[in-house]
């Protein structure tokens, strides 16, 4: 695994502590303080990109990084729909992170992409045991090198800040960025794919919605499609925007017919109140398990869940159409 892991881990972020925040480099950029839109602003339109400010007094970033703007990597190609670099950040653990980067993945794999996949920090996961990232390769049956896909494993199932604390290690964002520099260089697309939420801590005031703004990447939000949805899906749209951070859609995984009434009517109801472009929509696969290194069907259904903007064909409109009609949602 690339970087080695200090033996503890530090207050101020950098290898060699100095400054608070980067020299020359306002503090105003990193907000770890949600705020709301100004009052009497309107919101943008759906699929549109929120360019909030920050607030001023907000963390520090890690010291001796440099930080791009945000949508640094994320121009979009010549004649192409599909961002160079995207942020796979969720509503919560075990929404389905994993299998929506791996089907994103697959499906611009299938459109002739190059695709690069980075995990920066995984937790819960025993030396020797697959994790994340290995089901990700493995469902994209790629050449790429393992240790460029994860950056940092711990074994305890905790936030990364403390994870790491549990192992006397702290990480290094430098390191980080430069595998996802090495990936970008050398590929047409990098999935970044998050731990956790976008608010879960790396670090002593570093969360993973900084990684994303540092790393200037736009967001896929994935979120689950029942009961509850709407409360946490919004509230992370909220605290992206707040941050200045873009967001490209929402993807909802695990949609499983027949479904309620709670859950047919959320996929709309995210897109009016979130002002959001619903990305796709990932079917339950019986015969999928991220730990067991089984992608089931994904291969197959992974384009037809998936919108173009992501490598597929999913008709976002008609879904929505089949939804409030009450009807059922064939399985891609």
């Amino acid at each position: 695994m690339s970087g080695e892991l200090a033996p503890r881990v530090p207050q101020s972020w950098g290898e060699s502590g100095g400054h608070p925040h980067p020299p020359g480099e306002e503090r105003a950029g990193w907000g770890d303080t949600p705020h709301a839109p100004r009052q009497g602003s309107s919101p943008a339109p759906p699929g549109t990109r929120s360019r909030a400010a920050p607030r001023q007094g907000s963390a520090p970033a890690p010291t001796g990084t440099a930080h791009p703007a945000p949508q640094a990597w994320a121009g979009r190609e010549e004649g192409r729909g599909e961002a160079a670099a995207i942020f796979v950040t969720g509503t919560d653990t075990g929404v389905g992170k994993t299998v929506a980067t791996a089907a994103i993945a697959r499906a611009l794999a299938a459109r002739g992409r190059r695709v690069g996949v980075l995990k920066p920090v995984q937790t819960g996961v025993a030396p020797g045991q697959p994790g994340d990232a290995a089901f990700v390769l493995a469902a994209l049956g790629t050449d790429q090198p393992p240790q460029l896909a994860c950056t940092y494993s711990f074994r305890e199932p905790a936030a990364p800040l403390v994870a790491a604390r549990a192992e006397g290690a702290r990480l290094d964002v430098g390191v980080i960025r430069a595998h996802f520099e090495r990936l970008r260089q050398s590929h047409d697309v990098v999935l970044v794919e998050g731990a956790g939420g976008l608010l879960v801590p790396l670090a002593e005031g570093y969360s993973m919605a900084d990684l994303a703004r540092g790393l200037g990447l736009p967001l896929v939000v994935v979120a689950r499609p029942g009961l509850g949805t709407l409360n946490h899906t919004l509230l992370t749209l909220e605290a992206a925007r707040a941050r200045g951070l873009s967001v490209l859609g929402i993807v909802l995984a695990g949609w499983r017919e027949p479904v309620d009434l709670a859950t047919r009517t959320n996929p709309a109801l995210l897109c009016e109140l979130g002002q959001a472009a619903l990305l796709g929509v990932l079917p339950w696969d019986e015969g999928l398990s991220v730990e067991d290194l089984r992608p089931g069907r994904l291969r197959e259904w992974a384009p037809r869940a998936l919108a173009p903007a992501l490598g597929g064909h999913f008709d976002a409109a008609a879904f929505l159409a089949a939804c409030t009609r009450g009807e059922a949602w064939p399985a891609p």
